[in-house]
């Protein structure tokens, strides 16, 4: 097999989650070079300490291209020239980079990749995670967003080598209109896609429901999201969304309150562990088909004497 060469792009937070072992140890076989990308809000450090398997590691920090998607693809585009595989670690922020990529290298984007098969096949989910498609390409260069829970993992032994940090330029270019200005919410939540155990809200909560939906996830370390109904109604932002446009969670337990179980909606929850789900329709699809426990109740009346329990 021709050598290779792959880049796997993720967020400085993410080092520690186990996926970058898996990921690792899923291209044993495609005799490449790795090299790794670190998207990060901070300066590079000199050195750190990493999975042994990595050619080089690149720090670029996205405060530099004031988070403008168009200067952060211009800016890694030269820096990616000798990889042909670029390989995210999907989180909803990166697709848009990774599609920018795609486009500056004239290449196809394959998304939501969930298993490795070879340098030029994959698998990914189809129709709401019903069945398993396989798809080969013959383009000289690839750029795939890897579903996280397919290659996240609880952190693992493994062999740690120290690493020289090489810092990424950003691309001095006029051409950029967009400035972004961020603000990020802080919050002692965990994050969906990482927390153990998700509260879930849809069309059936109102502000009160949600205010105590709320509360609860604080007393349970829980996470919070909802529906893209709740998200475009503004009661939630786009990074809470949870389903097939959303995160795909994978809670050990998934709390749905007032959540019907549209396919859209089930297409990121079917990971779950346990799902459980509070609503007053005995024939939501939600209950009829994807819980494993139910509570057929009136969240007004439900939530209150849940939060007193709590």
């Amino acid at each position: 097999m021709k050598a290779i060469n792959t880049a796997i792009i993720l967020r400085e937070e993410d080092i520690g989650s186990g996926a970058l072992t898996v990921l690792l140890a899923s291209l044993q076989s495609w005799s490449t070079s790795v090299n790794l990308v670190l998207l990060a809000e901070e300066a590079a450090p000199h050195t750190l300490s990493l999975p042994e398997g990595l050619s080089t590691v690149m720090w670029f920090d996205r405060r530099d291209a004031n988070d403008d998607l168009g200067r952060m693809a211009t800016s890694l585009t030269p820096v990616l020239a000798a990889c042909s595989h670029l390989l995210f670690l999907e989180g909803k922020e990166l697709r848009p980079l990774a599609a920018r990529l795609a486009a500056l290298r004239g290449c196809d984007l394959i998304a939501d990749v969930t298993h490795l098969l070879s340098p030029d096949s994959c698998q990914r989910p189809v129709f709401a995670d019903q069945a398993l498609l396989t798809v080969r390409s013959l383009a000289k260069n690839h750029v795939w967003t890897l579903r996280r829970q397919a290659f996240d993992s609880e952190p693992c032994p493994h062999v740690t080598q120290l690493y020289s940090i090489v810092a990424c330029p950003v691309a001095n270019t006029e051409e950029t209109l967009v400035v972004s200005v961020r603000h990020p919410s802080v919050t002692s939540r965990p994050r969906l896609s990482q927390a153990e155990i998700v509260i879930g809200g849809g069309r059936g909560a109102g502000k009160p429901q949600l205010a105590m939906l709320s509360d609860i996830a604080d007393k349970l370390g829980a996470a919070l999201g909802g529906t893209r109904a709740l998200v475009d109604a503004g009661f939630f932002t786009e990074q809470d969304q949870i389903g097939q446009t959303g995160e795909h969670i994978s809670p050990r337990v998934y709390l749905a309150c007032g959540i019907s179980g549209a396919i859209q909606h089930v297409a990121g929850i079917t990971n779950s562990n346990i799902i459980i789900a509070i609503n007053n329709d005995p024939q939501a699809p939600i209950i009829k088909h994807y819980a494993d426990h139910y509570l057929l109740g009136d969240l007004s009346e439900v939530l209150p004497r849940l939060l007193a329990k709590l």
